[in-house]
């Protein structure tokens, strides 16, 4: 295993991966691999692994994404956008903090995109709420 930093005093390792791959891994500053029985290339200094195929990389462990944005589409609907792809199970791990003294709660969360979340509340009044990410 290549263990690779943004500053290893050596110019760092740079994994490299074909675009529409690069995409579907969804891979950010931050994330680990594990490469198997793939090539190693170089440029100039920089260590350069290589994968060609999803089977070559396992192992892959990334930041987990962050809230960029939370629309209030209506008074029971609002939409999150994500700076990474979200895999979401049901209601996901949403909640609302905020508003009138009884805690709305998100009762479904379906996806849009990738990196978008429509989720369906219990009705909320207009007040500034909070939406934490678990």
């Amino acid at each position: 295993m290549t263990m690779g930093t943004p500053d290893a005093g050596f110019g760092g390792v740079r994994l490299r991966l074909e675009a529409p791959f690069f995409t579907e891994q969804d891979l950010t500053a931050g994330c680990s691999v594990i490469l198997q029985g793939t090539p190693l290339g170089r440029f100039s200094s920089t260590p350069q692994p290589m994968a060609y195929r999803p089977n070559e990389l396992f192992g892959t462990t990334c930041p987990a994404p962050n809230l960029v944005s939370a629309t209030a589409l209506s008074n029971t609907v609002v939409l999150a956008s994500f700076d990474r792809n979200m895999i979401i199970p049901d209601a996901g791990p949403f909640t609302i903090d905020g508003g009138t003294s009884s805690r709305p709660s998100v009762l479904l969360a379906t996806p849009v995109t990738a990196r978008q979340v429509t989720l369906t509340t219990s009705p909320l009044d207009a007040q500034p709420y909070e939406l934490i990410c678990a």
